[in-house]
């Protein structure tokens, strides 16, 4: 099984453009498996849902609950893996 996820789209977005034949890979990848929208959570943010998709984990449970972190000198960078709390 390959999952295949495109942040920030949904069906009202895709399903036009395959319908139009703009994206026509992704309409033999629909054609060929299985599809549909997604429950989430909130806050819809990517770090913290793709991160909940790959470890099954909640949030409150995984620790990535933002964009960015700060190092110990306070600098903001982009969040890593490595905060992950969960495998």
């Amino acid at each position: 099984m390959v999952v295949i996820g495109i942040d920030g789209a949904d069906c009202d977005i895709l399903d036009p453009l395959v319908a139009t034949g703009r994206m026509p890979t992704l309409a033999r990848l629909m054609a060929r498996g299985s599809y549909g929208e997604l429950e989430t959570i909130e806050p819809i943010l990517s770090p913290i849902i793709w991160t909940t998709i790959a470890t099954g984990r909640r949030p409150d449970e995984h620790g990535i609950t933002w964009f960015m972190e700060r190092d110990a000198k306070g600098n903001t960078k982009p969040i890593s893996s490595r905060l992950r709390r969960v495998p």
